[in-house]
């Protein structure tokens, strides 16, 4: 399965107690790919969490680029599984402002214009999210 092989790629990497500075450099571009696929994985497992904590681990690395874009859109995506509209819409009004054509960003922005389908995603939610989406935090 995917999500396995991606796991264990993940996992080799990691092992080396003090790793040489090329395996660092080397790491950085294996690791974070790796995890913005395994994030891809986890959402079509509806794991959403998981999917969330492999996209923030992306994006806190800095990376500016293709890979970085891919993980603000799925991070959208969980946040949208977890029922956190307000989140999911600001990922992807993140990504619209990085590639203004992206056609998968610009089709889900589109979609949050309806209010049914804000609505909808918010009663995804858990009791909390829809609390905090409502503002009564």
């Amino acid at each position: 399965e995917a999500t396995e092989a991606y796991t264990k790629g993940v996992d080799l990497v990691g092992e080396e107690d003090e790793p040489h500075p090329h395996a660092v450099v080397c790491a950085v571009r294996t690791v974070q790919p790796s995890e913005c696929r395994r994030a891809a994985c986890w959402l079509k497992r509806k794991q959403w969490q998981k999917a969330l904590e492999d996209c923030n681990k992306v994006l806190r690395s800095g990376r500016i680029d293709d890979v970085a874009v891919k993980a603000l859109f799925r991070r959208a995506k969980a946040n949208e599984g977890l029922g956190d509209a307000d989140s999911a819409m600001r990922d992807l009004n993140r990504v619209a402002d990085i590639q203004p054509h992206n056609r998968d960003a610009l089709y889900e922005l589109d979609k949050y214009r309806s209010i049914m389908h804000r609505i909808c995603v918010i009663s995804n939610g858990t009791p909390e999210m829809r609390k905090k989406q409502r503002g009564e935090t």
